[in-house]
């Protein structure tokens, strides 16, 4: 039996986010990385990096216990970009935040998979100043619901 991991559907959901350049143009998907490892020499690559990690394992609430549990549990979605030709890093970490609260926010009530809500939580910013150029990153805290049968991971 296999049962999906609520990390994947955060990163299927985090594939729509649509952000862009300092003159309005869109940033092409391809250099949008979402994935699970931040490594800074990816940056050359992409213009935008996302990951996704479990933070707090959070509350776990039996509602039947022949059948059902409540899971709760906090994710943390951290965002990352440099200065680049014609990009403004943080410019472009607020666009990713604002972004990534779009997103979440308008699957809430059904983001798919197995999870059932969703919901922002907290932002956090910070820049790395040296050596440079300066890293932008930002950590959005994401509230996860999911029900899973009782036996279920």
């Amino acid at each position: 039996m296999s049962f999906e991991d609520p990390e994947e559907t955060l990163k299927a959901i985090l594939a729509d986010v649509a952000l862009k350049m300092d003159d309005d143009a869109a940033i092409p998907p391809e250099k949008v990385l979402v994935g699970g490892e931040f490594e800074e020499k990816l940056l050359s690559n992409y213009f935008a990096i996302f990951t996704v990690n479990l933070g707090d394992s959070g509350d776990e609430h039996i509602i039947n216990p022949a059948m059902q549990r409540h899971v709760v549990e906090v994710y943390t979605v951290k965002c990352f970009a440099k200065d680049a030709e014609g990009l403004s890093a943080g410019r472009l970490r607020w666009d990713m935040i604002c972004q990534v609260k779009q997103v979440i926010g308008a699957r809430s009530k059904s983001p798919g998979g197995i999870l059932k809500m969703i919901g922002v939580i907290g932002v956090k910013k910070s820049v790395r100043i040296e050596p440079t150029p300066r890293l932008y990153a930002a950590e959005i805290r994401v509230k996860t619901h999911r029900f899973p049968k009782v036996g279920e991971p």
